[in-house]
């Protein structure tokens, strides 16, 4: 019988417990209510719906031919030359895909029982035995980079989990809000190597048992349930002055 308190994990998964277990038990476990986003003062909108807002924007413009959104100027000619690809027929483009591996890598459904393992992909380009693997990123790219590239090997190695005829990944980040894009590249022997590492990475998660907080400045000011962003309903959250 499956005991496991986490039944599926993702890369924010992965962030969140690596920050702090407790926030994963609430979420997962608990499934203790988020607050409604608040908007920051100064701003018109929270940077989350921000954020799915303008992946929303990049969907359609290449699913829709819809005009290009103005957060996304800064890419306006790598937006132009990937939606000139799809009309080739010997590339295959993935937009906006829900993709889900069981405990073994199988790829399955994104709702089926055995899902262990869940990432969603903006944009996959695939010609031949090659393809580039584009995360949009609406957030600062600073202080981020060890992150992203994490982020970046796991991706990597779905996609190459999914796609056995592929021999080589570029993954790309486009930084939105400042123009910048940043490159990793994985050959399928070398990409391959990252997946016992997040074999143990993934049961870290979905074997646990034990969820101890571990607060923190950075970890509990845009926790959900802390005392900065949140509801101030977590019992450990570490506060920097605001209470609620």
């Amino acid at each position: 019988m499956d005991r496991s308190l986490v039944k599926a994990w993702s890369y924010s998964t992965y962030g969140n417990f690596q920050r702090c277990p407790h926030r994963v038990y609430r979420e997962k476990v608990l499934k203790d209510p988020r607050p409604e986003l608040a908007i920051p003062e100064g701003k018109l909108e929270h940077p989350m719906e921000r954020g799915s807002r303008i992946h929303e924007c990049a969907e359609l413009y290449m699913k829709e031919n819809l005009e290009l959104a103005p957060e996304l100027e800064a890419f306006k000619d790598n937006f132009i030359a990937m939606r000139e690809l799809q009309s080739c027929e010997d590339v295959i483009f993935c937009i906006e895909e829900d993709w889900a591996f069981t405990e073994d890598w199988t790829p399955t459904g994104w709702i089926s029982e055995d899902a262990w393992l869940r990432m969603k992909v903006d944009m996959l380009m695939i010609r031949d035995n090659e393809a580039i693997l584009i995360d949009y990123k609406t957030g600062r790219r600073h202080g981020n980079e060890i992150s992203h590239m994490t982020q970046a090997q796991l991706y990597q190695l779905g996609t190459f989990i999914r796609y056995p005829e592929l021999e080589h990944i570029t993954v790309e980040f486009w930084y939105t809000d400042i123009g910048e894009l940043t490159q990793a590249t994985f050959s399928r022997n070398f990409g391959l190597q990252f997946k016992p590492l997040f074999t143990q990475k993934g049961q870290e998660i979905t074997n646990a048992v034990r969820f101890d907080p571990k607060p923190s400045a950075f970890a509990c000011k845009y926790c959900p349930y802390g005392m900065e962003e949140g509801s101030g309903t977590c019992t450990f959250a570490y506060s920097l002055g605001k209470k609620k």
